[in-house]
């Protein structure tokens, strides 16, 4: 009955108009759409998120967010609806929020479980395009009148109506009452999807025991396996690579499911000193990675160096020399920061294609490359876009591919047709079409490929030959690493140093999790947060709290080392009213003000409320700074 009662009344608070948009009722409707299916897509652990942490029903079943979207709580901001995809509203009245963009200022406040595919998989087209948004009265931001989900159409920032849905507060009630479902269960199930079809049960479920997976999040795991969630996707390669973590000998890493380096989780950190500056630390990297790779960095970049190679190159690197260990660095502690772990190997000093430009197949328009790839000879055919017809001219070509120069043309290894080579897609987007095949010979001094024009074999009928692949050997030792850059590296190995494997995790949350505290008995708010290593306090004020300064006229914030200092123990203060406003746009229902202190952000800091100079009129005060802002990052495979 009481359920019932619940979602008759959590329907009347989401009612107010009418639309096109398909409502999903239930799972079985959720659970039948298209939309979030697997990694890296974000949606439905963002629905369930907000359905378990945001909307709050109280003893009297009245139904409000914890939260206030306009205020931008969790990287929600206003959406302005242009394609009116979603009812229209009258905009005094309602409006609309979106959340999910995980680019997003403060989106970091969102759970890892929402975040981490995205930082895991951040080029995948099917990253960071899911929303959630709500409807709300401007009035009271809290009061909820509808949701929605949805997703971005790729490239284009437009919402796509196949992926568009309404949801039913009783679907909302359903999430936040799953099924009492325990990361047993759980398991249980992941170890049925994993194993069917399979004869290797007794090594899927030892890995599955290694691996221990287990959602923290209580419920999560039976709402995803209830959506169909394709958590056989998402978790194939976290079995190998457990898989692989558990083999050492030579011949277990050369059986065909072992085909990666590293396999493990490694953990990345960016913690708090005690002087407001990044301290990195770093956990379990394999002991197969600390030998295979000659230099091993950890470094600290802002998010937006990444696509700048001069920036990248500038980011701030120290050297590793053990599996898990901490630098202390010089950076100051600001919203953006990234760390990141780099892996270099040597490689020979030419490319996989060993210096070995393309050989033009004459007189046509086309050329034939000699390159490696898993330590078997490859072919690379480039076809001139303008070569339309070339199919039929080649449709009884083939290439060779010779263990030497001296073999003769009838003596191939292996061969293949090339109108069955595979067209490589990234490439063939400039002047030439781009066809690949790796064959099953293994690379070598002195392989060779070549072009036939037909099942021939004279000398004429022979149009390109590559030149003979070199042997490359390196001379010398390398030294034992330091802190600087590549040290006890001769210069004549420098190019044999290769581009760096790099992974690296969520950006560093400038109010680590710290949500705006409200200030009792007003519409205000305030939050601690961290600029250039230093305590700073952000005001928000509701602009319809329009007589605010004179309420405040002698308000104070005051900023503490640690929590159980008395109020009159401040190390600094600030009168609010003397504090900068933010430039923000009008369509936010708050002013932002904000200090920066001369007091270092540390571990425990807190900055408080007080209504007047008296030190009893206490209106607020924030949760203690942490030490550490945690960004895990899962590694599954790097390519040899």
């Amino acid at each position: 009955m009481n359920t019932i009662r619940t979602c008759v009344l959590l329907l009347c608070l989401f009612v107010g108009s009418v639309s096109s948009v398909q409502r999903l009722n239930n799972i079985d409707d959720l659970r039948n759409t298209h939309y979030s299916k697997r990694e890296p897509n974000h949606g439905l652990k963002l629905l369930f998120w907000f359905a378990q942490h945001v909307i709050d029903i109280d003893e009297n079943y009245i139904s409000q967010m914890d939260i206030e979207p306009s205020r931008g709580d969790y990287g929600f901001h206003w959406f302005e609806n242009r394609e009116r995809i979603l009812p229209t509203l009258s905009s005094e009245i309602k409006g609309y929020y979106s959340v999910g963009n995980l680019r997003y200022p403060r989106a970091t406040e969102l759970p890892a479980y929402v975040r981490k595919d995205h930082y895991i998989s951040p080029h995948s087209p099917d990253s960071n395009l899911d929303r959630l948004i709500v409807c709300v009265n401007r009035r009271d931001p809290t009061r909820l009148h509808s949701v929605f989900i949805t997703s971005l159409i790729y490239q284009l920032d437009e919402l796509d109506p196949h992926l568009t849905f309404e949801i039913n507060p009783a679907l909302i009630h359903q999430i936040q009452c799953p099924c009492n479902c325990t990361s047993h269960h759980y398991n249980d199930y992941l170890f049925s999807t994993l194993t069917s079809n399979r004869k290797d049960i007794n090594d899927v479920q030892k890995t599955l025991q290694t691996a221990k997976i287990i959602f923290k999040e209580p419920g999560l795991a039976a709402f995803l396996t209830s959506t169909e969630y394709d958590i056989k996707y998402s978790y194939r390669s976290f079995a190998v690579r457990y898989h692989c973590l558990a083999t050492s000998s030579a011949k277990e890493l050369r059986e065909p499911l072992t085909q990666c380096h590293i396999t493990a989780e490694i953990k990345l950190e960016i913690k708090t000193s005690a002087t407001g500056l990044a301290k990195l630390t770093w956990e379990h990297i394999p002991a197969n990675v600390m030998k295979e790779y000659v230099f091993i960095y950890v470094a600290v970049c802002k998010n937006t160096d990444f696509s700048n190679a001069h920036k990248y190159h500038e980011c701030p690197k120290f050297g590793v020399k053990s599996s898990s260990g901490s630098v202390d660095t010089s950076v100051y502690l600001n919203f953006g920061l990234q760390p990141q772990l780099l892996l270099y190997k040597l490689v020979p000093l030419v490319t996989n294609g060993n210096r070995g430009m393309p050989t033009k197949i004459k007189p046509y328009r086309a050329s034939l490359q000699l390159y490696t790839e898993n330590g078997k000879a490859c072919a690379q055919l480039y076809i001139k876009k303008t070569f339309s017809d070339w199919k039929n001219v080649f449709s009884y070509s083939w290439v060779g591919f010779y263990k030497n120069s001296q073999e003769a043309n009838d003596q191939y290894y292996t061969s293949i047709y090339v109108v069955k080579m595979e067209k490589v897609e990234k490439y063939s987007t400039g002047e030439y079409y781009v066809y690949k095949y790796q064959s099953s010979l293994d690379i070598a001094p002195g392989v060779q490929i070549r072009f036939l024009l037909e099942k021939k074999y004279d000398d004429r009928n022979v149009l390109a030959r590559t030149q003979p692949w070199k042997d490359t050997k390196y001379p010398i030792t390398l030294q034992t690493i330091n802190d600087d850059l590549h040290p006890g590296l001769p210069p004549e190995l420098l190019p044999h140093l290769s581009n760096p494997e790099s992974f690296h995790g969520p950006e560093f949350d400038e109010a680590n999790g710290i949500i705006p505290i409200r200030i009792l008995g007003s519409d205000a708010s305030l939050q601690l947060y961290a600029n250039d290593g230093k305590a700073c306090a952000r005001l928000y004020i509701k602009k319809t709290f329009s007589d605010w300064k004179n309420v405040f006229s002698y308000s104070w914030v005051g900023f503490y080392k640690n929590s159980q200092e008395a109020n009159d123990q401040y190390y600094t203060y600030i009168y609010v009213v003397k504090m900068e406003k933010m430039g923000n746009d009008n369509i936010m229902d708050y002013d932002i003000y904000q200090y920066k202190s001369s007091l270092d952000i540390a571990p425990e800091v807190q900055i408080r409320f007080l209504l007047d100079e008296t030190y009893d009129n206490m209106l607020a005060q924030t949760e203690p700074w942490e030490g550490a802002n945690i960004s895990q990052i899962t590694i599954s495979c790097f390519q040899s």
